[in-house]
């Protein structure tokens, strides 16, 4: 192997996090090169690509305030991003309904409203009459809904390839589909990243491997990520001679993304039990079928593309690992997204590229170190 060719940064993963922060960091002019192994599962190319803060941040926090932030960024991100790569990408969608169809989720969905008024996101109630008007295909189960027009989504294929032109474009170097085997330091806190191709070296370490970024910390002494995969089944169905739906629907068992290529998305599951399994079984996709069909019964009649799964990078506390790893000098992490990662991706960006250039710290919420000496 020759002589390791040397970076400012090096970013371990090249999902929509990593990629997100190669470009920005190469943006201020780091060098920076990106490593991804390219394992089957990663969970940007499974994703369904909601931009959603309202949905997984049960009380106001750390990661809504993480979230908001981030929606607020994505017009101006995608533009950028868009205008580099010369990509049609773009966000699309009309917002999101979240539904109740019975009483105690008409009462829960009532509660959500009453405090998420003040978050500064239009928010509209609406009546069945009101709902009936908005989504004519909707089971007529559902007895009121929450309109966020402006919560939408993307695509997340998308994403990630013209992330990786622009990051291109920025001048970092992308090295696809290599595992790294080891991570070496020397006395003068140089970094070197080998793989079974090359290796690397750099002043800076990211690792933002997503549901593999543990196992990646293991590489280093004493380094503890305690990410672990949070499996997850989605399916695709064809509607491009019409979608039933105009808005994301969001029901407790289920959701629904109606995007502008003819898929229409259905998911998801949470398995944690499943752990590294990337299988995506066909029992799974058609039960998730039948829980979208109850929700829009037009949905029968229509073929089903794809199903997949993907394996979501889980913390124990459900938040995001942000910032500088105090076991080692410049060692970063950007990972333990759950199922936030396609949103959170513009604001972790611009927190780690500030982290690792001029110093600051992310907010202490999710900070690595919360998890160092815990049995």
């Amino acid at each position: 192997m020759s002589k390791a060719k040397h970076f400012d940064v090096a970013v371990i993963g090249g999902g929509v996090i990593g990629m997100s922060l190669a470009w920005r960091l190469a943006q201020r002019k780091a060098s920076v090169a990106v490593i991804d192994s390219k394992l089957p599962g990663q969970a940007t190319h499974a994703a369904a690509g909601m931009l959603a803060p309202l949905s997984d941040a049960a009380s106001e926090g750390p990661l809504l305030d993480l979230g908001l932030a981030s929606l607020e960024k994505y017009p101006g991100f995608t533009e950028e991003i868009s205008d580099l790569a010369k990509s049609p990408l773009h966000i699309e969608g009309a917002g999101i309904l979240r539904i109740a169809r019975n009483k105690d989720e008409a009462k829960r969905l009532k509660a959500m409203f009453r405090r998420r008024t003040h978050l500064g996101l239009p928010l509209e109630m609406l009546t069945p009459k009101d709902l009936r008007e908005a989504e004519p295909q909707l089971t007529p189960d559902a007895l009121l809904a929450i309109l966020s027009p402006a919560e939408r989504h993307i695509q997340p294929r998308l994403l990630l390839e013209a992330l990786e032109k622009a990051a291109k474009h920025a001048g970092a170097a992308i090295y696809s589909g290599e595992s790294v085997t080891k991570i070496g330091d020397d006395a003068s806190e140089v970094y070197t990243v080998h793989t079974d191709a090359r290796a690397v070296s750099c002043d800076h370490l990211v690792i933002c491997g997503g549901a593999w970024s543990g196992s990646l910390a293991a590489l280093l002494p004493k380094a503890v990520l305690p990410v672990t995969p949070l499996k997850g089944h989605l399916g695709a169905l064809d509607a491009s001679s019409g979608s039933p739906l105009r808005h994301t629907i969001c029901a407790d068992d289920c959701y629904l993304v109606p995007r502008e290529n003819g898929e229409l998305v259905f998911g998801a599951t949470e398995e944690p039990e499943a752990q590294f399994d990337p299988e995506t079984h066909p029992y799974t996709i058609s039960r998730l079928r039948l829980d979208a069909e109850a929700l829009v019964p037009a949905l029968s009649g229509l073929a089903l593309l794809s199903g997949w799964s993907g394996l979501r990078p889980a913390s124990p506390d459900g938040l995001p690992i942000l910032g500088r790893m105090s076991t080692k000098k410049n060692i970063y992490a950007a990972t333990g997204h759950g199922r936030n990662g396609i949103l959170l991706a513009p604001q972790t960006a611009d927190l780690l590229t500030s982290c690792i250039l001029d110093g600051h710290n992310p907010p202490k919420a999710f900070a690595p170190s919360r998890f160092h000496n815990t049995k």
